[in-house]
C-alpha cells in the first residue's frame, strides 16, 4: 500500500499549496485565497474560493483515507479521484490564468499544485491496476490451497 501513501501525501501537499504564493510577478506575489483575489475574481467570499479551488483535494483526501474491501467501490474510488484531480487542474488553470495577465509568473505554490494533481492522477491508475492484480493472485493462492 505504498502508492496509498503517496496519494495521501501528495493530496496534502496539494492542499498545503493555499498558503504559498500561486501568481508572483515583479511586485506582486499573491496567495490563492485573499480577499484581493476573491475580489477579482468577482466571488464573494474568499470561503466560497478555497472550495471551489481545493475541494478537489478535500474529497481526494477523504476518499484517500477511507478503507473500502470491495474492489469494485475501490475502483470507483479511484475514478473519482482521477476526475478530482482532472477538476483541480482545470479550475487552477483557469484561476491561475485568469490572474496570471501578461505581467506575472506562475509562483511555487502554483507548480506545487499542478505536480501534486499529476501525481494523484498517477498513483490513482497504479492503485486501480494494483486493485485488480492482488484480487488474481488470492484467487490464484486459494485455488493451488484446494
Amino acid at each position: 500500500m505504498k502508492y496509498k501513501n503517496i496519494l495521501i501525501g501528495t493530496t496534502i501537499l496539494g492542499l498545503v499549496t493555499f498558503l504559498l504564493p500561486v501568481v508572483t510577478g515583479r511586485d506582486m506575489s499573491l496567495a490563492p485565497i485573499s480577499r484581493e483575489v476573491a475580489s477579482y475574481l468577482r466571488v464573494p467570499s474568499p470561503l466560497i474560493l478555497f472550495i471551489l479551488w481545493y475541494g478537489a483535494f478535500s474529497i481526494a483526501l477523504v476518499l484517500s483515507l477511507v478503507n473500502i474491501k470491495s474492489i469494485i467501490f475501490s475502483r470507483i474510488r479511484f475514478v473519482i479521484i482521477i476526475l478530482l484531480n482532472i477538476y483541480a487542474i482545470a479550475v487552477h488553470l483557469a484561476i491561475t490564468s485568469e490572474l496570471l495577465g501578461r505581467t506575472g509568473a506562475l509562483g511555487f505554490g502554483g507548480i506545487i499544485y499542478y505536480l501534486s494533481a499529476v501525481a494523484n492522477i498517477f498513483v490513482s491508475i497504479l492503485l486501480f491496476k494494483d486493485g485488480g492484480i492482488n484480487i488474481k493472485k488470492e484467487i490464484d493462492s486459494h485455488k493451488s490451497d484446494s
